[in-house]
Formats: structure tokens, sequence, C-alpha cells
């Protein structure tokens, strides 16, 4: 049986919730709240891009905006929304490992000049000599 390659390894998960936790407890300091998510979340996504996981993925920026949001507020500030939102973040990258899911190539890491498109008159394809004068 094939073992499966995890992208965010369980120390890599252990520090995440740890600093997580940290920015969660910081948060309560009311001054001091409004500062540790942005900075929290700066560095997570820095990790979670050099890990592999991508930034413009919907539904890590769901939960980052989310999360955003919420320690900015004062009476859901003290929630652990940080904390809730990296390890919602970690099992969605632990599933999408798990089950194979692939990232879809993107036109703009392509190496070789798109496909010429063969023009046409009235439904047929242009011959050679006739694409010559094109």
């Amino acid at each position: 049986m094939q073992e499966t390659k995890y992208r965010i390894g369980w120390k890599g998960a252990a520090i995440l919730i740890f600093f997580a936790t940290i920015a969660d407890i910081l948060s309560l300091i009311p001054i001091v709240g409004a500062m540790t998510g942005p900075i929290f979340w700066a560095g997570a996504t820095i990790y979670l891009w050099k890990a592999g996981c991508g930034l413009a993925n919907p539904r890590r920026l769901a939960t980052t905006a989310i999360s955003f949001l919420g320690e900015i507020m004062p009476a859901v500030q003290m929630l652990p929304l940080t904390l809730t939102g990296i390890i919602v973040i970690l099992v969605m990258v632990r599933r999408e490992d798990k089950i194979g899911m692939k990232k879809a190539p993107s036109d703009q890491n392509r190496r070789e000049p798109p496909p010429r498109q063969v023009p046409n008159q009235n439904g047929r394809r242009l011959s050679d000599k006739e694409m010559a004068s094109v």
C-alpha cells in the first residue's frame, strides 16, 4: 500500500496550533488583540504557501477572513477563532492530501506557446496554401 505524503507534517501542525493558541491568548488583551490576528494570519499564510497549500484557495480564504473579522469585533474577540480557523485549515489540507486532490494546471505556468488556432471560412478548414496567405 502506498504511503500518503502530507504537505504539512505533525510538527508543522503542532507549531501552527501552538502559535494560534498564543495569538488567541494575546487577543484577550484589547489593544494587542487587534494586532495579533493579522500578524498570525500573515505568518500562517506564508507558511502554508511555502508548504505548497496555495494562497488563493477559497475555503482557506473564508476561514482566514472570518477569523480576522472576528478578532476585530470586541464581543466575538474572546472566542478562540484563530485556533479554530487553523485547525479547520489543517483538517482540510490533510483531507486533500489523503484523498489525492491535485491542483489544476494554470495557463500562467505554461512553458510552450498556446496551440495555433486554424482559421476557417464558412465552416471548412483552410489548406496550407490558403493558410500561408493569411
